[in-house]
């Protein structure tokens, strides 16, 4: 109860302040802020599903933050979210800026590939793509520098390997991580984006000893406990590796994007070592509005087009976390999704999505099923 309160009192006080889209300059024009957010309700019904998954309606996600400028070349931001039952810390950052260089420090997204690092409410479709978001990661305490110009970026970080509150009682690890995006074509509406992406990660104690991933469909309807399609455990790490591959190709209200990411697992002793993969390809068009897909270069990623804007999008996705060499198994996902997105106006926009997935018997629930299901989304942005 104590925690819907804080969130009411903070979507209040949102709702309250959301003139502040526009930059509020501060006395003596050398600050400005702003205050952001987000609410998303979703709603959906599962069918043909062996595992009884259960229909039903969630808020699946909430965020609210402050945006600062100051000083010319600093800027900096602060942003709590609520999703999942709990509220956590997004991004708390400080950047300085100079020329086509930025440095910044604190606690967000590390350098690597699209989809993971892209906010909620960005998403083409109502979900991430479950490959970038199981073979990815979560924000991080680090620091990164990036260097963009209108043909590349090239950013690198150094971050913490565990979460923002150092729970663990060892020492915890690090990881280094860093991109590479080459622009051979950059106008207002034609993009050639091609993207390879680096990270090497030291676990803490507790990770080398086992580490653990779960993941399953896209979707916020289904809690965390009943979403774990894909399950894997491996033991006696040494350390991990990552790699990714990204394309995006926009033309005059046409758009598609792909990403592919591997996951190696150096193992100690004899024992194999164990590799992960996944690969997904989306591809959209823009119906009414002004047809127009907006690219961040500095970001890299197609952000929500403008109001009236009608979107079709049709993704395919596969995530497979068995290993046959290594004897470890946690299941094969499918899935493709159909989605459609109308943005009612800048603060307001309605999805729906329809999901056709498959999952292997090395899955959690051990049986291999297929099930369908729908999924609608109310999405507020301030």
């Amino acid at each position: 109860m104590k925690k819907r309160m804080i969130l009411a009192c903070l979507f209040l006080a949102q709702f309250l302040l959301c003139r502040a889209q526009a930059f509020v300059a501060g006395e003596g024009n050398d600050f400005e802020w702003r205050i952001s957010g987000r609410a998303m309700f979703d709603g959906g019904l599962f069918f043909s599903d062996k595992t009884d998954l259960g229909n039903g309606m969630t808020f699946a996600d909430g965020r609210i933050g402050v945006t600062a400028r100051f000083l010319q070349n600093w800027d900096g931001k602060v942003e709590f979210g609520y999703s999942a039952g709990r509220m956590s810390i997004r991004d708390v950052f400080v950047g300085y800026n100079e020329g086509h260089s930025r440095l910044q420090v604190g606690h967000f997204y590390e350098p690597f590939g699209i989809e993971g690092r892209i906010g909620t409410a960005d998403y083409r479709l109502m979900n991430g793509a479950t490959t970038a978001i199981l073979l990815g990661d979560k924000r991080k305490l680090g620091v990164a520098y990036s260097y963009t110009a209108p043909a590349c970026t090239a950013a690198a970080g150094f971050f913490s390997d565990t979460d923002v509150d150092n729970s663990q009682a060892e020492d915890e690890g690090y990881t280094l991580a860093g991109k590479f995006t080459y622009r051979p074509l950059f106008s207002e509406d034609r993009v050639v984006h091609l993207g390879l992406s680096g990270r090497f990660s030291e676990h803490g104690k507790s990770e080398r000893d086992l580490y653990t991933r779960q993941g399953g469909v896209p979707t916020n309807v289904l809690n965390s406990m009943a979403n774990q399609f894909l399950n894997v455990a491996v033991s006696d790490l040494v350390n991990q590796w990552k790699w990714g591959a990204d394309l995006i190709w926009v033309r005059n209200g046409l758009y598609l994007q792909g990403e592919y990411n591997q996951v190696l697992i150096n193992r100690t002793f004899s024992l194999k070592n164990y590799a992960a993969q996944g690969a997904y390809v989306q591809a959209g068009i823009l119906l009414l509005g002004d047809r127009r897909y907006p690219y961040s270069p500095a970001q890299g990623w197609v952000s929500n087009p403008g109001a009236g804007n009608l979107e079709l999008l049709l993704r395919y996705n596969v995530t497979d976390l068995n290993d046959e060499a290594a004897d470890i198994r946690g299941g094969k996902l499918q899935d493709v999704t159909f989605g459609a997105n109308y943005f009612i106006n800048r603060y307001v926009a309605v999805r729906l999505n329809y999901v056709h997935a498959s999952v292997d018997e090395n899955g959690f629930y051990g049986v291999g099923e297929s099930f369908d299901y729908v999924q609608a989304r109310l999405q507020l942005n301030f």
